[in-house]
This record gives C-alpha cells, sequence and structure tokens, in this order.
C-alpha cells in the first residue's frame, strides 16, 4: 500500500473544517442554552389572579418536566454525548406546541379549579353581603381572559427557538456520490444508489481521531496523518 500525507486527502471521507468548527459552535452553544432551558422553569411564567392578588406561577406541571428533559439533553449534547441529537429533535416539536399553548392551559386549569370553589362560597359570600362586608373573590373570568407571559415564558421561548437553530446546525451534513450524484452520509461506506464503494481514510493512527481536510498533523496529539491509497 501505497502512504503520502493528508494535504491531498479525499473530502468525500473526511471531516471538513466548516463541519468541525459548526459541531464546535453546537457544543458552545448547547452548554448555556440547557442551562436556561432549566432556569426558565422556576422563573414566573403567569401571574395567576387569584383572591384578587397576583400569584406568580411557574413551570410546575408536564411542559416544565419536558423542559428540565430537554435542557438536560443540551448539556449532554455539550460534552459530545452519543444519541442526544436524536432525542432533542424528537421531544424539541413536542415542548415548541406546548409552550405555544400553555396559556390557554393555565385559563383551563382555573376554570376547572377556582370557578366551582368560587360556586362553593356564594352562600358565603351573601352572607358577607348581608353583613355588609365584601365578598370573597377567588376566580375573575375578566382577569383571567388577559394574563401577560412572564420572563419564564419569555427565556422559555427564546431558548425553544435557539434549540431549533442550534439542532438545525447540528443536523447530519450530506454529499453527494462521485456517480451517481446520490446524497449520502460522510460516514458511509458504499452509495445506497449504485454501490460504488468510498476510498478509506483511516483516522489518526495514534489516538484515532479523523483528520479534518487539509490537516497534516493531528489536532489530539500532534501526530502526522496519513491516508492509505487503494
Amino acid at each position: 500500500m501505497k502512504r503520502k500525507s493528508t494535504s491531498t486527502l479525499n473530502p468525500r471521507r473526511l471531516t471538513t473544517r466548516s463541519d468541525v468548527s459548526r459541531r464546535r459552535a453546537v457544543r458552545l452553544l448547547s452548554l448555556p442554552l440547557g442551562f436556561a432551558l432549566c432556569a426558565s422553569v422556576a422563573l414566573p411564567w403567569f401571574h395567576l389572579p387569584i383572591f384578587g392578588q397576583s400569584v406568580p406561577a411557574p413551570a410546575w406541571n408536564s411542559l416544565g418536566l419536558g423542559l428540565l428533559f430537554l435542557g438536560g439533553m443540551h448539556l449532554l449534547r455539550a460534552f459530545n454525548a452519543p444519541g442526544v441529537a436524536w432525542v432533542i429533535r424528537v421531544v424539541l416539536p413536542w415542548a415548541l406546541y406546548r409552550w405555544w399553548t400553555i396559556e390557554e392551559t393555565y385559563r383551563l386549569w382555573g376554570k376547572a379549579m377556582l370557578a366551582s370553589l368560587q360556586l362553593r362560597l356564594s352562600t358565603v359570600n351573601k352572607a358577607l353581603t348581608t353583613l355588609g362586608f365584601d365578598g370573597v373573590s377567588v376566580f375573575d373570568v375578566s382577569q383571567w381572559q388577559e394574563m401577560p407571559p412572564g420572563w419564564g415564558w419569555k427565556l422559555a421561548g427564546f431558548c425553544l427557538v435557539l434549540a431549533v437553530l442550534v439542532t438545525l446546525l447540528d443536523w447530519p451534513s450530506r454529499t453527494r456520490c462521485p456517480e451517481c450524484l446520490v446524497k449520502v452520509l460522510p460516514e458511509d461506506p458504499f452509495c445506497h444508489g449504485c454501490g460504488h464503494r468510498f476510498p478509506e481514510v483511516p483516522g489518526c493512527s495514534g489516538c484515532g481521531r479523523r483528520p479534518a481536510r487539509g490537516d497534516k498533523f493531528c489536532r489530539s496529539c500532534g501526530r502526522a496523518v496519513t491516508v492509505v491509497e487503494p
């Protein structure tokens, strides 16, 4: 076998410099994104009008658990945990939908829990009114119609949009087969369209890291990178 320097490596079988920069950016963004998603759960999402007072309500519900899980997945992705990217792609659409409809969920909760309590207090309110006191107001429909979102809802929305951008940035890159021009993954040994075999480029002989296009020395251990020609 003939061995030569990586200055003429086949770009089809190597991770390009743009791919390396893209993955590095994904890791750098995933770390603060994971912490921000977890922090958004503890912040007030809405201020619920209960007993005439504005009560801050964090996301202590299924969406909050989903955001904690999603934040943990981003923290794992920051450290190159395997299989995490696909988990995020599955959970992210659900989290976006729940975030967009969460205000209506809070309203339905108020009607289900507090409206019935208000009806039970009707007898007490009549007695208080007779004595000249104000009645107890637990649920006011007009106040529940307008609930401006809090910082938790805004932060979660910003993080979810950023998570979509990071996920698109982390999507597997595809190249084309030189024989039939079918899109294939860089790690595929054969083309699934025509069966063309792609030349194999080994990783670094010292640490096994796959070099980037144009690298003459390994970025991890400093060894000279070589390629095997068929």
